[in-house]
């Protein structure tokens, strides 16, 4: 058996992992342009059938934990004392800032994260930002902001391994799983997990644009403050509208593009990684917060001198400390689908199949604004209606 069995099964989730342990080279992301992701591709004539690829995918390994949001050792709202990092990023900056004092203190020799590319298919990649680069991060935020899209990140573990020391990968919570496993890689890897309520279809932007007829133009999904806008920059113009309650995010939440493998996914906050990061949706947060903070979950013990020295070098400012419960509640409907029973719900299954065959007969290009409200409203109520469930599978 070997990993194109997790993609005929709806349940690859495009991390990468696979094209990285597989000892001959057999397996290669490719992109398919139907759908709209990176799948693994496995060469016949190389594949020895080692089930490597298998064995370290996260979908294999998708247990149910019976916690929330996992253990830590400090919970936070912070942002980058530097109001262009700060405003130019998705919540505050803090991951950005944090990257970059990594690097320039040596504490890592290099960093993988998601930046903006207009040569890749899904206009994202994943970039290897080192001593050489590090000036990008500084100049280009909002490129290093969230890109609403589903990339490979961990395919390029392969080209770090040149670097004889730690580093560091920013990723969604399977991704950081991945790299979670034991044996799984030969350096040491400072995990910086962010939340993620799943991937996203580049089906969704090539839409976004078509309705606003820059099919052309480059997408920037979040950053300008927070909690950010939907830019649409071509040579000729800009067309923005900000993030909450925008069209864009009613298609987000929507489900109808997002990755069916996802359906499956426990985690929202990262749990494995050594810090993880989210988006602090508090309803006064929301009314007051114009520039942006980042909500940090500090993991372990080796996270804390690092993040402290960061803020005693005034890199990061924390606002303030917070609740476990605090930040729960502003992510309670992805945690209930997460978390909870819903997938017993014979109204979620037809939802699901009812968004399957809406996406795979791309009946989506006659949708607008109210009938994306629609979904969302129900999905909603959906989620509204589960229950936390946290008994292991």
């Amino acid at each position: 058996m070997n990993i194109e069995n997790m993609v005929k099964s709806s349940r690859c989730v495009q991390c990468g992992m696979c094209s990285f342990v597989c000892p001959v080279k057999a397996v290669s992301m490719v992109f398919n342009k139907k759908r709209g992701f990176y799948f693994p591709r496995v060469s016949r004539s190389l594949c020895v059938d080692c089930g490597k690829c298998c064995k370290y995918c996260p979908a294999f390994h998708n247990d149910k934990k019976n916690t929330l949001m996992g253990s830590y050792e400090n919970l936070l709202l912070a942002h980058s004392n530097n109001m262009h990092i700060r405003r130019g990023s998705t919540s505050g900056g803090v991951i950005n800032e944090l990257i970059r004092y990594l690097i320039e203190k040596k504490i890592v020799k290099a960093a993988i994260v998601t930046a903006a590319s207009p040569y890749s298919p899904v206009l994202a990649e994943p970039v290897v930002i080192n001593e050489n680069n590090i000036h990008e991060l500084l100049e280009r935020p909002r490129d290093f902001a969230s890109r609403y899209v589903s990339v490979p990140v961990l395919s390029k573990l392969r080209e770090v391994k040149k670097y004889k020391g730690r580093i560091a990968v920013v990723g969604t919570p399977c991704q950081i799983n991945a790299l979670s496993m034991e044996g799984i890689y030969p350096m040491e890897v400072i995990k910086i997990g962010i939340a993620c309520s799943g991937g996203m279809s580049c089906q969704a932007t090539e839409q976004y644009k078509r309705y606003m007829h820059l099919p052309k133009a480059a997408m920037y999904y979040r950053g300008e403050g927070w909690p950010g806008k939907n830019s649409l920059k071509s040579k000729e113009s800009v067309l923005e509208f900000p993030h909450q309650g925008s069209l864009f995010e009613r298609m987000f939440t929507s489900q109808i593009f997002k990755n069916p493998a996802c359906r499956h996914c426990h985690d929202q906050f990262a749990e494995n990684a050594d810090i993880s990061f989210c988006d602090f949706w508090n309803r006064a947060e929301m009314n007051s917060e114009k520039d942006g903070n980042s909500c940090v979950i500090i993991r372990n013990q080796l996270m804390l001198p690092i993040f402290q020295g960061a803020v005693e070098e005034k890199r990061i400012d924390i606002v303030r400390s917070l609740r476990e419960e605090e930040v729960i509640e502003t992510q309670m409907q992805v945690l209930k689908m997460k978390k909870g029973n819903m997938h017993e719900n014979l109204k979620f299954k037809i939802f699901m199949h009812l968004i399957d065959i809406i996406f795979r007969f791309k009946l989506y290009r006659i949708f607008r604004f109210r009938i994306y409200q629609k979904f969302c409203s129900f999905y909603g109520r959906l989620c509204s209606e589960s229950e936390i469930d946290l008994a292991e599978d």
